[in-house]
């Protein structure tokens, strides 16, 4: 004999459960709204979490070259680096007057000799190693120019900060592309773009290591540097890290007492391990009056670092109570929502339709109704995150990141998180029912 839960298969199932959330639409909506709290909430407050850390790599990696207070006083460095034992490393740097209080000048205004043969410069509009792109700045300035700074070779060139940026930027391992840095006086080291832009092809660079090369200013016999060693050619991507895009490409010692050097273009960087040392570096400067400048990213790095803090002392706190309300308010709506279709569930019972199937149909409107909360939460996340991107984030510091994978991940862990509440309201439903006759269910 045929019952009636032959008659009603799967299909039959989904049929009857997509007409339950039609027709039982202000239960429906009640569902919805919670499942939806739930979702915004536990989206918007992870996005918050994972922003910070994200923030925080971004600015350790991405930015590391502004882990530096910077000063225009020389004659305090010995001094500085005897009092100050967070400074891990120093630069120390010096501009090259190229002719008659010039420090700058278009490469096509540059000849470059080595030995007998002269190579022209070449200008090059389409890169350029300082700003981004403004339709407001005439073209001639997005060229490289030519310009030479001079190192203390006492002190470091690129710090482990630079790499480090250059490293997580470019996926490089060494920004030397063949020779060594500079470590006397008449040696200078050059950037693979400035050597392409004086007509030298790449596969020339290793012959060139040890010649005695010149720099001349165009129809002129005036040498900008004079028969000095190329020791070195360097990757011009190191020259694309945050605080060294305004750093000449052309590196030489200031040991070199025959060059003049501008006085008024020179500074000094000190380097520590963190952004949360140069902080601290920077307060102690000025209590003792020491005038210097640094990026803003060391203030904003310190205050999302608070924010780190704060909230990794309070994430479990506020895991443990947005989840216990949350699932608070799911196992009520599901109580009431089981509750109010009690009798239409006996009456599912009483023509033949086993738990199984009828366990099926429930957390299948469970599985719709989360869908669409997860869609709506979803919308409704970016929404706010939007806002508070536009009208938060520069007090706080913050800036939301709503990925799709994250929001896909989030949300479809939600979902998960629903369900299985919902499945044990449902189960505790069904062992209701085993407790009492179909009769006294119906009445």
């Amino acid at each position: 004999m045929r019952t009636g839960s032959d008659f009603i298969n799967i299909k039959n199932c989904i049929c009857l459960a997509l007409k339950n959330i039609r027709t039982a639409y202000k239960t429906t909506i009640k569902v919805i709204s919670a499942f939806t709290v739930a979702t915004v909430c536990i989206i918007c407050f992870f996005s918050y979490i994972l922003s910070v850390n994200s923030q925080i790599d971004d600015m350790t990696n991405n930015m590391a070259s502004y882990n530096y207070i910077g000063t225009s006083d020389f004659n305090s460095i010995s001094k500085i680096i005897g009092t100050h034992k967070n400074i891990t490393e120093v630069k120390q740097i010096s501009q090259v007057q190229l002719d008659d209080d010039i420090i700058s000048m278009d490469i096509d205004n540059v000849i470059m000799k080595i030995g007998n043969n002269a190579f022209k410069g070449i200008n090059d509009y389409s890169n350029y190693f300082q700003v981004d792109f403004s339709y407001a700045t005439p073209k001639s300035v997005y060229s490289v120019c030519f310009n030479i700074d001079a190192y203390n070779d006492d002190y470091s060139v690129f710090t482990v900060s630079d790499v480090k940026e250059f490293n997580s930027k470019f996926d490089k391992s060494n920004y030397i592309l063949c020779g060594n840095m500079i470590n006397a006086p008449k040696q200078f080291v050059i950037s693979d773009y400035m050597l392409e832009h004086f007509g030298v092809l790449k596969e020339n660079f290793n012959k060139l290591i040890g010649k005695q090369i010149s720099f001349y200013i165009k129809n002129t016999e005036n040498p900008i540097i004079e028969n000095y060693i190329l020791v070195g050619i360097i990757d011009s991507d190191i020259f694309y890290t945050s605080c060294n895009r305004e750093n000449a490409q052309i590196i030489i010692s200031d040991k070199n007492t025959e060059q003049k050097y501008d006085n008024e273009n020179h500074y000094v960087r000190y380097y520590t391990s963190n952004f949360r040392n140069t902080s601290k570096l920077s307060v102690a400067f000025s209590n003792e009056n020491i005038s210097y400048d640094f990026n803003p990213y060391v203030n904003n790095y310190d205050s999302i670092e608070k924010q780190q803090s704060i909230a990794y002392d309070l994430i479990y706190v506020v895991i443990i109570f947005l989840i216990t309300a949350l699932s608070i308010s799911i196992i009520t709506v599901m109580y009431f929502y089981n509750t109010e279709k009690t009798k239409y569930s006996a009456m599912m019972l009483a023509i033949g339709l086993n738990q199984r199937k009828l366990f099926f149909m429930q957390i299948f409107e469970v599985i719709i109704d989360g869908i669409f909360a997860m869609l709506i939460g979803g919308i409704l996340s970016a929404v706010l995150v939007a806002l508070f991107n536009l009208y938060f984030s520069n007090t706080i510091g913050i800036v939301l990141v709503f990925g799709t994978i994250r929001l896909i991940v989030l949300s479809l862990i939600v979902l998960t998180y629903i369900i299985v509440l919902s499945l044990v309201v449902s189960l505790i439903n069904l062992v209701k029912f085993r407790k009492y006759t179909l009769s006294e269910i119906l009445k």
